[in-house]
Parts: C-alpha cells; structure tokens; sequence
C-alpha cells in the first residue's frame, strides 16, 4: 500500500522492519529479559523453548532509533530492515546470561510446537503455511 502512495505522489516514504530490539524500558517478556531474569532468579533447570539454535539479531534502541533518523532524512522509499549483521542463538544467548550470572545453571531443552524455522527456511513451504492459516483450514504440524 505504501509503495502505491509513493508511487502515485501523495508522499514519500519508506516502511521499516526493526530486528529484535532491546534496551530499557522493554518488557520482561522480551527474550534477553526474560534469560536474565530467569539466570537472577536462579531457574534450574534454565528452560528454552525447542533446540536452541534459533537465531536472532539483536539490535540496540540507540542503534534502531539513528537508523530511522538516518531514513528520514534521506530520499530513501523502499523497504528497509534494520538489524545487526551477527545473528545470536538462544543457546548462545542463554549461555552467556548465565556465564554472566556466575550461577551454575543447566539448560533445559522444552519441546515446542512446529516453528517456521523447522521449516528449513523453506519460503514455498513458509508461504503454503501461511496460506491455510489464512484460510482457517486445519494444519497437519
């Protein structure tokens, strides 16, 4: 829809994808909250969801918000992602709140249900998922 109004003139303009963006003020259920309150907390076993090697990139708000100005400021008008070129494991992430906590904490692997991920980062099978989430059809996981 954007592309469109740029497009036909009404504006100019650009849309942004920020990646996993921490700093303070986030919510406890963000990921690296929630790992260093469960390493503060002392959790043992220290539960994450599947096998852990999940990536993520993190991105700091400093970071994110420079990125946006920058944006702004310039005649930019397609589609940005905003992020950090090191992706991050959970397995990895865990590892260091807990390093970083000095506590001797084993890491427990929770089963969770079927991810995109799983999905070999497969975008035909991604989209056929999506598809029939859309639909409301039942899913064969």
């Amino acid at each position: 829809m954007l592309d469109a109004y740029i497009e036909a003139g009404h504006f100019a303009g650009c849309s942004t994808r920020s990646f996993t963006v921490y700093g303070p003020l986030m919510k406890e259920n963000h990921a690296i909250a929630a790992l260093i309150a469960k390493t503060l907390l002392h959790q043992d076993p220290f539960e994450i969801w599947g096998d852990g090697n999940q990536t993520r990139s993190f991105l700091y708000v400093d970071e994110c918000v420079e990125a946006v100005l920058r944006l702004m400021r310039s005649e930019f008008t397609g589609p940005v992602n905003i992020g950090s070129e090191e992706m991050v494991t959970i397995n990895q992430l865990a590892s260091m709140a807990i390093e970083l906590s000095g506590k001797n904490i084993t890491i427990k692997k929770k089963h969770a249900k079927k991810t995109f991920v799983e999905l070999d980062n497969n975008i035909e099978k991604i989209c056929n998922e999506i598809s029939i989430i859309a639909r409301g059809q039942p899913r064969n996981p």
